[in-house]
């Protein structure tokens, strides 16, 4: 559960790398952000709720010869998420 490792390692947390697949397991195929098992939002919340201030970034593996539009997308997804759980 990443959301629970996020509260549970807060105190060692400085870099965190996002990825989505479409199951938690070895042979789980990447995917955009948003679009897999991840549970973005819980992860989110915690690291709102930690006030983690360190770098997150997106771990891309899908369409190694055209990643942009898939992180354009998934970076969309969660700029979305971000808006959403600022304003409530």
């Amino acid at each position: 559960d990443p959301a629970a490792s996020v509260l549970k390692c807060r105190e060692r947390l400085y870099d965190m790398h996002m990825k989505d697949v479409t199951r938690a397991q070895p042979n789980g195929s990447p995917l955009e952000v948003g679009r897999g098992v991840l549970d973005v939002a819980a992860v989110l919340r915690a690291l709102l709720q930690v006030r983690f201030d360190g770098h997150v970034g997106f771990e891309y593996e899908k369409d190694g010869a055209d990643p942009l539009p898939g992180l354009s997308e998934s970076t969309g997804y969660v700029r979305g998420l971000m808006t959403t759980m600022r304003a409530s």
